[in-house]
């Protein structure tokens, strides 16, 4: 492993999780040519995966889901330290509070830091209360005259930033998603000819990501399909306010509905034994990473069109869109692919092509990589 001679670069988001298993190569990459990186999120088992490659964790909390007055301003302080501390050259933030905390604490620090930040979707901001809203606009208005560079991970957030005045264009760049490791997630030898279908959904478990509508399609669908089971993976988050209430979970598992598989860390494994992923999520996405795991995998997708999920699903093509919180028409794109094997197996081929062309981990790495290139940053491509 090289020295860490050239600097400090800095990766922050919500948790130790979201930096491990879709920015591992860009983190990897710095370890390796001899910056200091530290990870600025959760002290959890991916963050302590990070730090035996060579990551620094500063451990902070980010509550998510809104505000939290003397949290947030620990977290402010402890960003503010940080900075000062360590006087990186780059900052990466992703997810909102990070993003806005990071950038407004460089802005008082007076940190001559490059700041690049990336739009993993809005987040709750815009579900919650007027004054919750009010303050998220102005936190993500203040990115345009904070960030050296904005990626976006679709279009649609784009175009929605550029229109309300929150970034400017030559400073925007849109780079689909935050990549997937076609390697790991590879198409398995499981027929999806047999009498039993499985449809599975893995999300946290969130209102707005879908879940009760999940609960109705699979009640709604063993009424007259008693082979097609529904499973459901996620961890509960009784802290967030959108949180799905453990009652409903064990009422939905109790009624034969569905089965709770609990938290999944196993996610490539528990899809090669799937024959339809279902994402009926109606929160504002970034670009969902299961629907990109689950395409490379070979599986064809059923999700809401949706920003984000959206370009992450070609219709007709590599799964099935419906219009968010249509329960039937839902359902009816579900019965399609399970009654017809044939055509599971037809767009599943389709998916893992898409995901091979547009979403491999180690291109989306270089896109990445080619944003800090234009930004200054030495970057040297092996």
């Amino acid at each position: 492993m090289a020295s860490n001679n050239r600097g400090c670069i800095i990766f922050s988001a919500n948790r130790g999780f979201a930096l491990y298993r879709s920015r591992y190569l860009l983190i990897q990459y710095f370890i390796e040519k001899g910056w200091h990186v530290i990870i600025a999120t959760t002290d959890d088992a991916y963050a302590q995966k990070l730090k035996q490659i060579g990551a620094t964790i500063y451990p902070i909390n980010y509550v998510r889901g809104g505000l939290s007055l003397f949290n947030d301003f620990r977290t402010l302080f402890s960003i503010f330290f940080l900075l000062r501390e360590h006087r990186p050259v780059l900052i990466h933030n992703f997810n909102a509070k990070p993003m806005i905390f990071n950038s407004l604490m460089a802005k008082i620090s007076r940190s001559r830091v490059t700041i690049v930040n990336t739009v993993t979707g809005v987040g709750m901001a815009f579900y919650n209360s007027r004054l919750i809203k009010f303050l998220g606009s102005l936190g993500y208005r203040f990115l345009k005259s904070s960030s050296h560079s904005i990626i976006f991970q679709n279009h649609d957030d784009f175009d929605f930033f550029i229109k309300n005045g929150w970034a400017h264009k030559e400073q925007a760049t849109v780079i689909l998603g935050s990549g997937v490791d076609t390697d790991l997630f590879q198409p398995s030898s499981h027929t999806s000819s047999g009498p039993n279908i499985k449809v599975l959904l893995v999300t946290r478990l969130l209102k707005h990501k879908g879940v009760e509508d999940f609960i109705a399609a699979a009640t709604e669908i063993q009424k007259s399909h008693k082979n097609v089971h529904f499973l459901l993976g996620g961890e509960f988050d009784a802290k967030h306010p959108d949180s799905i209430p453990q009652s409903l979970i064990d009422s939905a598992v109790n009624s034969g509905a569905i089965q709770y598989l609990g938290y999944v860390d196993n996610f490539n494994e528990v899809l090669q034994d799937t024959d339809i992923f279902l994402f009926p999520s109606f929160y504002r996405e970034g670009l969902p990473r299961v629907i990109l795991e689950a395409a490379s995998s070979g599986i064809p997708v059923v999700a809401a069109d949706n920003v984000g999920t959206r370009e992450a699903v070609r219709h007709g093509k590599t799964g099935f869109l419906f219009e968010p919180r249509n329960i039937q028409q839902m359902c009816e794109y579900i019965v399609l692919l399970a009654e017809d094997s044939k055509l599971r197996e037809t767009i599943g081929q389709s998916a893992r092509q898409l995901a091979v062309d547009a979403f491999d981990i180690r291109d989306i790495t270089k896109q990445q990589l080619d944003v800090y290139k234009r930004l200054g940053l030495d970057i040297v491509y092996e």
